[in-house]
Formats: C-alpha cells, structure tokens, sequence
C-alpha cells in the first residue's frame, strides 16, 4: 500500500489524502518514495529545546538514510521548544511528534513531574512500536531520561554523539566532581553507543567497559566549502580592517565551550591586539558574554555576529578557527573549517587530538600555550597536513558511506 503521506498523532500513525494540520499534535507529510511496509522504522528522538550540534549530525544522518534507503521509515520525537529543529523537520517534511519535556534544573527539585514525563514518553514510544530508536546526546546526561523511556519501553536503542567526558573534565568547579558519579551512571546503564572517533570510544569504554560501541565519523557535506573568495567574504561580514580574523563559532556555554576564559585571555595579554576575535552563535551565557566584553572594553577587538545558519560563508573570511573547549566530541565546525583550509587551533581534547597537528593544541586554560598553538596555524608550513587531511575529509564527504556506516550501526542493535 502507498501512502500520500502519513500523520503522527499521539504516537499513532494515520492515513490522510494529504498532510495538514491535526489538532493536539503534529501533522507532516511524508517522502513520496517512502511506502507503507518499511524495512525498518527508526525513530530519532531529541529532547533538547536548542538546536545543537549532536541534533544537526542527528539530523544529517536522519536526511542520508532517508535519500539512500527510503524503505526505511523515520519518525522525529522532539521538544516543541526546539523552535529552530521544528522549522527544519518542516521544510524536510518529516514525521515528527511531541515528547513530554522535562527542564534539566526539575531532575531533583520535582522528581515526581520527572517520573510522569519518563513514563508519558515511554508510552508514546511504544505506541510508535518503532524497531530502533537513536537518542541524539552530546554531554551524556542530556537526553539521559530518552535513554531511560526507551529502556521502559522495551525497545532497543542507542546514544548517538555522547562526548565520553566526565562532569569534572567540562567544568574545573569542584562541585561538579559530584556530578562525575551521575556521568558515570548514565554511561554504565546505556547499553548502545554511536561514538565519531577512537578517542570517543576510548573514553566511553572507560566508564561503560560492556558498551557495544560503533564508531561512525562525522559526515561534512560538500555545500559547507564555500566558493567564495577571501576579499568577497569579508567584505559581505564587513570586516574592513587588516588584523588577522579569528572565529571562535559554537554555542556560547562557558563550562564546555571556555568563551569566558578566552575573553579574559584577550583583555590580560597585549598579543591579542593584532586579531580581530568574531565570536559566531547564540546559547545561554551570550548576555553574560556581551556583558564581559563591554565590561573589559573589548569592543574594538571583539564582535559578536550571534547565531547565523551561514556560517559556512564566514570561513573564507577567517585566518584561524580557535576551539578553547574543555570537552567537544569531534567539533563539526573544526570538520567545515579544515575542508575550507581554515587553519584550527585548539584544546588539546578529544576530537582535536586526532584531527589536529600537536602545535596546534594546547591545554585547557593555558594561555601561553593558546598563543603558541595561534601562532604556529597562522604563520607555519603545513602541507603535508594539509594533504592527509584533504584524503581523510574526501572521506567524510561521502553522504552514502555516512548513511551505510550510520544504518548498519543503528541496526545492529535491534
């Protein structure tokens, strides 16, 4: 039987004549090439209300798996917050349905309203009887409760994005080594991982040793290499001095991303003066970092261009992509700055181990060692690293090899 398009409504799926709007939940139409008996049906589910980067990847592989398998049925189960998510899963045409939210800060003050939601989205899961579900996860404890539902729904699943760090590794406070055990825990009781790299393995395996781990890369779409040129880019960013141009693009969260120290590390040290620092992305600390650079009276040397989903027009435009992350995964916007050849200087952690030539990393919260890694991408010969690079992001490039690897991992769960 072919299907017009499908509707989710409260987890049941609905023959209509065409998609429109149901009321109490989401009504989207489905891809024509889709049919009526799937393979597999796969649901992703994503509980954030931001749209980061493990939901773009999530996203990415959602879209590869639906052009090179399309008898393979995708349902999204979302935030109605994620506004930005929503929009995308809308111009795709998904299937996407609503799953009962619970804010991080409740986990403790209302566990009860937190039981209510673990078990409302449990239910809804079963209702959508889907074969393998693929919980999107950056810090592992986000989307935790997903992983949870899932387990009380009986169905198999997997994490996909977990960084493999540890509370005390993405934030010095010494309150958080307490959270080390939650991290711990959320590792040790999901079964099922999707890692981008050896390092990511590793270091899940170290808190979870009977994981059943999968390593899929990262997949880079060639659309992300710009076409234009490096006085056309920054004329169209207006930036119209001579200083050297350095993005630091990514959500602005100080106890991962480090956004904080770097403005103090611009403000203490005279060096930063011959660079122009454009900081590119939204998130919750963004009024405290707007505030800090009026404050240190950065101005002249810092913008903030906020978020954009153009980011990949401003490579061309930088002379350095600078990560100072306490933990990233494998950071897409390190991925698109090397296949723009956009030199990257960052923390000596995760993903930039294995992408980055050691003059390029630092440690965390070293600023001596933050200019040295600079000035070593902006000023040295590296053409053999540009060469082995451009090989493994030919790659990374291969949307049907991303959509096999990614397929043949989720499935091997079931």
């Amino acid at each position: 039987m072919i299907a017009e398009s499908l509707t989710l409504v409260y987890g049941r799926i609905t023959l209509v004549g065409e998609a429109r709007p149901l009321k109490g939940d989401s009504a989207l139409g489905f891809s024509e090439r889709t049919r009526m008996q799937p393979a597999k049906r796969v649901l992703f589910y994503a509980d954030t209300n931001v749209l980061s980067g493990h939901d773009v990847m999530s996203l990415a592989a959602s879209d590869a798996i639906r052009e090179y398998f399309p008898a393979v049925e995708i349902i999204w189960l979302i935030s109605a917050d994620n506004e930005r998510m929503l929009q995308q899963l809308r111009q795709k045409r998904y299937i996407f349905s609503f799953l009962k939210s619970t804010p991080r800060e409740r986990l403790l003050k209302h566990p009860f309203e937190v039981l209510y939601s673990v078990l409302a989205n449990s239910s809804k899961v079963r209702r959508i009887a889907p074969d393998v579900v693929v919980v999107a996860q950056g810090v592992v404890t986000l989307s935790f409760l997903g992983s949870i539902a899932m387990r009380l729904a009986g169905v198999a699943h997997c994490c996909y994005l977990p960084m493999g760090a540890l509370a005390s590794e993405c934030d010095s406070r010494g309150d958080s080594r307490l959270l080390d055990r939650l991290w711990r825990f959320s590792y040790r009781h999901t079964p099922n991982f999707i890692a981008i790299d050896a390092e990511q393995k590793r270091l899940i395996a170290v808190s979870n040793p009977r994981a059943d781990i999968k390593i899929v890369e990262n997949y880079v779409p060639r659309t992300s290499i710009s076409s234009c040129e490096r006085h056309e880019a920054r004329r169209e960013w207006q930036i119209l001095d001579s200083r050297l141009v350095i993005g630091v693009v990514g959500r602005v969260r100080f106890d991962q991303k480090n956004q904080d120290w770097l403005v103090r590390q611009l403000s203490a040290n005279a060096f930063w003066k011959r660079f122009l620092v454009l900081f590119v992305g939204d998130g919750p600390d963004l009024p405290q970092l707007r505030q800090m650079v009026r404050a240190l009276n950065l101005e002249g040397q810092v913008r903030m261009i906020g978020w954009t989903d153009r980011v990949h027009a401003l490579y061309p435009a930088l002379d350095l992509l600078l990560i100072p992350s306490r933990a990233e995964g494998v950071p897409l916007v390190m991925l698109e700055a090397l296949a723009n050849r956009v030199p990257v200087a960052g923390s000596n952690r995760d993903g930039m181990k294995e992408w980055l030539p050691p003059e390029w990393r630092f440690e965390v919260g070293d600023g001596e060692g933050m200019k040295r890694a600079v000035l070593a991408a902006t000023q040295q010969d590296h053409e053999e690293f540009w060469r082995t690079t451009a090989a493994h992001l030919d790659l990374i490039h291969d949307r049907k090899r991303f959509a096999t690897g990614f397929l043949e991992a989720i499935l091997s769960f079931i």
